[in-house]
Order: C-alpha cells, then structure tokens, then sequence
C-alpha cells in the first residue's frame, strides 16, 4: 500500500492518503487528499499527487489549510513547514 501524501505535526503522522482512499469502493473521503484521490485508483492518484506536490512548491502552502502540521511527505519528499511556507526537507 503506497502512501502518496502525509502530514505530520510536531509529535508524528497525523494524516495520509494511501490505498484505502485512491482503492476505495465507499464514497466517503475523509484524508488528507480531500477527496482530490478518491476511488480514482493508484496511476491516477499518482498524476494527481504529483500535480498537487508542484503546486504546494510553487505556491508555498499546506494541501490542508485547516489542519495544523509542521511538515508534509508527498511520495517521499518531505516538506517542512517554516510559518506558511513549505520547503524540501531530509528526513
């Protein structure tokens, strides 16, 4: 199960969007995707996710205004939150 997006705050993860969402068979979406990968499957969501990953840099924002975290892992690069702006980080 490929995660594609992941939140952490200061303490660990809180969020991510994997195959229970871009696999889904409800309709129900509730991860850090909002809902831009559900049930659209793996090769899809991996478009999606990369699209979203140049935006965020280009753009310096959270995918989740509402949701407080310090750093975001978008298919394996890690971002980390500096006040609203969002740069490459080394795990």
């Amino acid at each position: 199960m490929a995660t594609l997006i992941q939140l952490h705050n200061p303490f660990g993860p809180i969020g991510r969007c994997d195959a229970r969402c871009y696999n889904a068979t409800h309709p129900r979406c509730d991860c850090v995707c909002g809902g831009r990968n559900h049930r659209v499957g793996y090769k899809n969501a991996l478009q999606n996710t990369r699209r979203l990953a140049a935006h965020l840099v280009k753009a310096n924002h959270s995918p989740r205004p509402d949701s407080p975290f310090s750093r975001v892992t978008i298919l394996g690069t890690s971002y980390r939150s500096d006040q609203s702006t969002f740069f490459p980080h080394t795990i």
